[in-house]
């Protein structure tokens, strides 16, 4: 089917969100691998780590401790969304030898302090499709407003 990866989140939705367990995590990240091996299939699994999504008051260590389980459970790379802080970043990439994707924050360092941090990815989630959104609907709501093209040249 050309599918080459494949998103893994450690928490689940019901009435909010909730961090699964990590070690019951890792052992279906261990079951996948395992069948994905079995039947010869090269799959990049990107696992997500939701520590700081959440706001743990430990986020670092939580994150720390779930990245190494799902390292040897055989995950490819590692998504850490809502981390900021470069010293933060800067631990987290060294606690794997996995690569490290963050997403979009507003208070995210650049995208070269970002690289020398040693960071893989940047995932831009909704944030910017929001933005372009949100000035279509403006440049819509004017061009009605106006009665004319005029506003979109």
């Amino acid at each position: 089917m050309g599918v080459v990866g494949v998103n893994f989140e450690d928490s689940v939705v019901g009435d909010g969100r909730a961090l699964m367990d990590g070690d019951d995590f890792a052992r279906i990240l261990t079951g996948v691998n395992g069948i994905l091996q079995k039947d010869n299939v090269d799959m990049f699994m990107n696992v997500r780590t939701d520590s700081f999504l959440l706001g743990n008051d430990n986020a670092i260590e939580e994150s720390k401790k779930r990245i190494s389980l799902y390292e040897d459970a055989g995950a490819s790379g590692i998504f850490v969304p809502c981390i900021q802080e470069a010293s933060d970043i800067k631990e987290i990439v060294a606690s794997t030898s996995l690569p490290v994707n963050v997403l979009y924050m507003p208070s995210l360092p650049d995208f070269d302090t970002l690289n020398e941090l040693g960071v893989k990815r940047i995932s831009m989630g909704s944030f910017l499709f929001n933005q372009m959104y949100s000035n279509y609907e403006k440049s819509v709501e004017l061009l009605l407003d106006q009665r004319s093209f005029k506003s979109v040249l």
